[in-house]
């Protein structure tokens, strides 16, 4: 750095240097440098060249500090500065009170002197400011200071526009005199100051290529991409795409003149628009308001497009901010909406979107600031809007001066951004199809009747592999009017473990516009307005996105089959309304992935899409497969092999140079399927062999491909370890390193028909054979080596983890750290339960159990497995029942453990709970007592304490209960309602699914109804329904009707019993509880026999429903023998002989007594009826038992109901 002479003689004089490694020069001599604090506070004071206070210092270098904590460290920074700047130090540093700064002439920054030469006009200067960047600009950062990170920022980017500028003038005209040695180096040393601009390296490879060195240029190409992708995270822009396919597919060159200081007049093309992106100041305002506006300059874009008319040219819209921090964001929003002021025809005769122009009054020169940096990245994200073209990238650092002639008081600097439209999903017309002609017909008409009549319909399309349904459909939403709006939808074998997967890909675009960046406080205001406001819901919603909750109440509730309602109601209203608006072709391909919710999710959402004038195309392996939504008649379109005719015209199509003999030995291999008869046609042609021998299957043609790939082979292989489809970005890191070239491995396969990119930054195989044909070729080791790498990156993903944690599972099992992927099995296990999908986190868990059972230190991972054991128990017993058993092995293992390892505490709690749940559920009552015994005596072992002691003796008191031991259940149940009292029991939703303080009420009620206190009995049973309905959860309202029935039941109340019974079926049809609803049959079948209302096919029903209740709730199977047998007495139905006998073996078996003497009560009438003198003797006989066994029970109820009954018999006696 030089300086006037005058000034180098003076003593005390600093020469700072950024514009690269930092450097401090004290007259002439290198000093140390200072500290990471003192190195902030010297580069600030030095570009701010005036005084600064201490609270303003304090507040950027240490924000959210406390004044008493940051002011000491400011003191330090400052005593670190002094002793860098040597024994001058006190005299260049200036502290005047209570402010600080630097002398300006006892000191010289090169940034400074930068700013000055590059702006000047003179060649001479522009020069010497090149002289003065000797690289990047690093050792100043922050990550941890936002407010340090965002001033520092705007300083480097003003500095490395003009640094672009200064590299692009001088490198054009190196390249003028043809002098590419130099232009070399200038990019070179452009690259050194901006590593990551990819200006500079497309400038640099662009000088490689005029040197003939085509092949170095690709290599710094990949290079590039990789250190991009490994240092930034993120993956190369449109440009670099551009050029690597201009390099390898070569074309006439496409030049673009920039626009000068004297004439802004850059060159359009049809096809193209414009975004403008300003920087200017205005004269009077303040300088941190930010201004949308629509410019008149917008309508000579326009005229330049052929003269079309614009509504308002000469129109504005202004929108001014004054936070200055997410301000840029807000104005690129503001931009886009530009775009309704624009002329329908406009849209119509271009076909794309138009430009918008971004303004913001700055008095700096920066062009790549955050403004433009924003309306360039809100323009490449947003689904629809217009994408960066590569060949016009170069145009979007050029610099020329603006001042429109209306508002003179205007002025400043602008750059054009030549864009070009979002390219359609199906990039090239779809080969011919051969053999589908009325296939396609009636896809044509379908949708010819739904523009016609305004009514939805239904299409299935279904086939074996290969068959051609994927090309059906392409060629005819090819066939479709311009105009149509079509929205189509892949799903994927991933999809089959993924909770509404295939549902959450589509919501996340309908509410956040990308899905990627929407955040809770966005979610949580957008379902508020279509109604969702419950906190819990908006968790689930939150956790299905894959959202981060910073404190969520997932955790506090129960998932019942009413939230589920709530849940599939919300998320049918953003589908039908978000694609109504946008779409009226739906086609959802290979639907035969999609787990069970998004099954179900799907056929509910046709019902209601067909309402609307859509056309909905299902498309599947088989049609099992499919949904069939109720009461809604499809069109099936079952696809059939080509017959010999259809299949020798497609082959003359692919290759119509083989000869005869191979073309019919082909079609008579490939059986009709498309695309075998594709494949082994490219495969003969390629060959060029007659003696090539043809594969014996589809699958062998493929695995052949993918090797004949070469290097690309591996890149496939690569992708099939992350799915049928995946993030591009996510592919591109996994694969990054230095001797592999990811983009022109990923030209090749996309070249070869094996990936498809779109958009929206996903890729995918083209085909679900073609992603089995590359996992087929890999090897253990290979797909072990594959998996680790992928977990180890995705799970940086925190987003992406939290949306599939299946997929991050699975990862690092098969990569070889199960100890993670057991953590990540849990994870998806409640995740889908969260989501009500019990089935998928069962599978989960299974998994994750398979996974330790396989693993060769299995005694390693106890603890884990007893945490998803314990996670199993809580979920199988509510979807295979009792008396499964998996659920009974699954006990028994986790028994083991707790006794082999002497769990204690919350764990062994939970496992003992398991037992009693399991004995109860089984219908063993007398195992079941011992259960609640132990689990009460560990109650004291849980962390809630009070909690558990209530969960005891509810256990305690059911299982005494159904044994007959009314006292003694009493007694445990009290005490459970007391401990509720005396402690809050949250918890017990979490823990036990239920609330604890209804169910010990609700069996309460049983016990003082037994004792004879009917009063209380029923008031509280009154009560407790009352209570139910207000909390209108309908699970809680069907156990309250259920017991409330069972209360009637014993009473004999038959007024009551159908009151309760009406009830309780409308609740169960609502939210499809089939257990409540099957108990509700069994009543109803009882109060229909004692009104009279007795059929054959009442018995049948009854007998069925009682198989059921065997299935799913095997503790109840003697209560509800117990009222078919009174049905059964009522109707005078021949089978209660058979039914009694049956039902005391349940008694017996099970060891509910509780059941007995009503049993021996019905034995002793139905005996009463036979009229035969010596079955009196018998009825009276059994009745005095029922008595004395109702007596000895407590069961004064039951006791007094067989003593009025046997003094019935006695009276007709005489």
């Amino acid at each position: 750095m030089r300086e006037p002479r005058e000034r180098r003689d003076r003593h005390g004089f600093v020469e700072i240097a950024i514009l690269g490694p930092l450097q401090l020069r004290v007259d002439g001599r290198d000093r140390p440098i200072p500290p990471p604090a003192a190195r902030r506070l010297l580069v600030y004071l030095a570009m701010e060249g005036d005084m600064r206070s201490r609270d303003t210092l304090t507040a950027l270098l240490w924000p959210g500090i406390a004044k008493d904590r940051s002011r000491p460290r400011l003191s330090q920074a400052l005593h670190g500065l002094k002793s860098a700047l040597g024994r001058h130090g006190q005299h260049i540093l200036r502290v005047e009170g209570d402010t600080v700064g630097l002398h300006v002439p006892h000191y010289e920054l090169d940034a400074r002197t930068f700013r000055t030469l590059a702006t000047s006009g003179c060649r001479q200067d522009r020069r010497r400011a090149l002289d003065l960047l000797r690289g990047a600009l690093y050792g100043y950062d922050d990550r941890d200071n936002v407010r340090w990170q965002s001033w520092f920022s705007r300083q480097t980017d003003t500095l490395a526009a003009l640094g672009a500028d200064l590299f692009h003038t001088a490198l054009n005209e190196a390249r003028a005199r043809g002098e590419l040695s130099q232009a070399q180096d200038l990019a070179r040393r452009w690259i050194g100051f901006s590593p990551f601009d990819e200006l500079a390296h497309l400038a640099f490879m662009e000088t490689l290529c005029e040197s003939g060195l085509e092949n170095t240029a690709l290599a710094h190409a990949d290079l590039f991409s990789r250190r991009l992708a490994e240092e930034r995270g993120r993956r190369p822009g449109e440009a670099l795409r551009a050029f690597r396919k201009r390099l390898t597919q070569p074309a006439a060159p496409v030049t673009h003149r920039s626009p000068t200081a004297e004439e802004p007049s850059p060159t359009f093309h049809m096809g193209t628009v414009a975004v403008l992106a300003c920087h200017l100041r205005k004269a009077g305002e303040d300088t941190e308001t930010l201004v949308v506006r629509h410019y008149p300059l917008v309508a000579e874009i326009a005229r330049l497009f052929g003269g079309l008319p614009l509504l308002n040219p000469n129109g504005s819209m202004e929108v001014r901010f004054h936070d200055q921090v997410d301000g840029a964001r807000r104005a690129a929003e503001c931009a886009l909406r530009i775009r309704s002021r624009l002329a329908p025809d406009v849209l119509i005769d271009l076909g794309i979107h138009c430009g918008t122009a971004l303004v913001t009054y700055d008095t700096s020169p920066q062009i790549m600031g955050d403004v433009s940096r924003a309306a360039h990245d809100l323009a490449f994200r947003s689904t629809g809007d217009i994408l960066v073209s590569g060949a016009a990238r170069d145009a979007a650092a050029t610099l020329f001066h603006y001042a429109p002639t209306d508002e003179p008081e205007i002025a400043g600097l602008a750059a054009f951004r030549l864009m070009e439209p979002r390219a359609a999903p199906l990039t090239h017309a779809p080969p011919r199809t051969f053999g589908r002609e009325i296939e396609g017909r009636v896809l044509r008409t379908a949708w010819a009747r739904v523009a016609r009549s305004g009514r939805g319909a239904l299409i299935y399309v279904h086939g074996e592999p290969g068959i051609g349904k994927t090309h059906l459909l392409h060629h005819f939403v090819q066939d479709l009017p311009a105009d149509t709006l079509v929205r189509y939808y892949h799903c994927a074998p991933e999809h089959q473990r993924s909770v509404l997967g295939p549902i959450a890909e589509v919501v996340r675009d309908i509410l956040g516009g990308h899905g990627d960046t929407l955040t809770y406080p966005e979610l949580s205001a957008q379902l508020g307005e279509r109604g969702i406001r419950d906190a819990w819901l908006v968790d689930v919603w939150a956790a299905w996105l894959g959202i981060p909750v910073l404190d969520p109440v997932i955790e506090t509730r129960t998932a019942t089959a009413d939230f589920k309602e709530v849940l599939y109601e919300g998320v049918l209203e953003v589908l039908a309304n978000g694609l109504n608006e946008v779409a009226r072709v739906i086609i959802v391909d290979d639907v035969q992935w999609a787990d069970a919710s998004s099954m179900e999710l799907l056929a509910l959402f046709i019902t209601k899409i067909v309402r609307l004038p859509c056309l909905v195309v299902l498309a599947s392996r088989g049609r099992g497969a499919l949904p069939t939504p109720a009461g809604l008649a499809a069109i099936e379109l079952s696809l059939k092999p080509l017959s010999m005719e259809a299949a020798a015209q497609l082959v003359s199509d692919v290759a119509p140079e083989i000869p005869v003999r191979v073309r019919r030995l082909i079609v008579e291999r490939a059986a009709g399927t498309p695309l075998f008869l594709r494949t082994i046609a490219h495969l003969a042609h390629s060959a060029n062999d007659a003696q090539t021998p043809i594969p014996d299957t589809l699958q062998e043609i493929l695995v052949g491909r993918i090797y004949a790939l070469g290097p690309a082979a591996g890149l496939a292989q690569a992708a099939s370890i992350l799915g049928q489809s995946f993030p591009s970005e996510h592919l591109a890191r996994l694969w990054a390193s230095p001797e592999d070239h990811f983009t022109r491995s990923c030209g090749v396969l996309k070249d070869a028909g094996v990936l498809v990119c779109d958009n929206e930054g996903q890729t995918r195989f083209a085909h679900a054979l073609y992603f089995e044909a590359a996992r087929a070729t890999l090897t253990r080791e290979q797909a072990r080596s594959w998996h680790h790498k992928a977990a180890l990156l995705l799970s940086q993903d925190a987003r992406w983890s939290a949306a599939y944690p299946e997929r991050l599972a699975e990862h690092f099992t098969r990569g070889g750290d199960l100890g993670e992927g057991l953590i990540y099995w849990r994870l998806a296990a409640r995740r889908a339960a969260t989501l009500l999908a019990p089935q998928t986190a069962l599978l989960h868990l299974t998994a994750a159990l398979n996974a330790i059972e396989e693993s060769i230190d299995a005694e390693a991972f106890w603890r884990h497995e007893l945490a998803i054991r314990c996670d199993f128990a809580a979920i199988a017993w509510g979807v295979e029942g009792f008396t499964s058993e998996r659920i009974r092995a699954n006990l028994a293992r986790l028994l083991a453990l707790c006794e082999r390892y002497d769990v204690t505490g919350p764990p062994r709690y939970l496992v003992l709970r398991a037992a009693w749940l399991d004995a109860f559920g089984f219908g063993d009552m007398r195992k079941a007592e011992r259960a609640a015994d132990t689990l009460a005596d560990a109650a004291y072992e849980c962390e809630e304490p009070r909690f558990g002691v209530a969960a005891g003796r509810f256990a305690q008191g059911v299982s005494l209960l159904w044994q007959g031991r009314i006292e003694a259940s009493a007694t445990a149940l009290e005490d459970g309602i007391r401990e509720c009292r005396r402690e809050f029991h949250a918890l017990s939703r979490k823990l036990l699914g239920e609330d604890i303080a209804v169910s010990l009420r609700a069996y309460r009620t049983i016990t003082r109804l037994a004792q004879g206190r009917l009063e209380q009995s029923l008031g509280e049973i009154d009560e407790l329904e009352r209570e139910a309905e207000d909390s209108g959860v309908h699970v809680t309202i069907a156990y309250v009707l259920t017991i409330h029935g069972a209360l009637a039941f014993f009473k004999r109340d038959l007024g009551r019993a159908e009151r309760v019974v009406a009830r309780l079926e409308e609740v169960c049809v609502e939210a499809s509880l089939t257990l409540w609803a099957t108990v509700g049959s069994i009543y109803r079948a009882w109060t229909r026999a004692e009104a009279g209302d007795w059929t054959e096919d009442a018995a049948r029903h009854l007998a069925t429903a009682l198989l059921g209740i065997e299935t799913m709730w095997r503790s109840g199977l003697a209560f509800c023998a117990t009222i078919q047998c009174a049905a059964l007495l009522a109707a005078g139905d021949p089978g209660f002989p058979e039914a009694m006998r049956r039902a005391r073996e349940l008694i017996d078996t099970t060891g509910a007594y509780f059941m007995l003497p009503d049993l021996l009560l019905q034995d002793g009438l139905w005996h009463r009826r036979l009229r035969d003198p010596r079955m009196r003797k018998t009825a009276l006989a059994l009745m005095r038992e029922a008595e004395i066994r109702a007596r000895e029970q407590g069961n004064h109820l039951c006791a007094d109901r067989a003593r009025e009954a046997a003094a019935n018999l006695r009276r007709a006696r005489r």
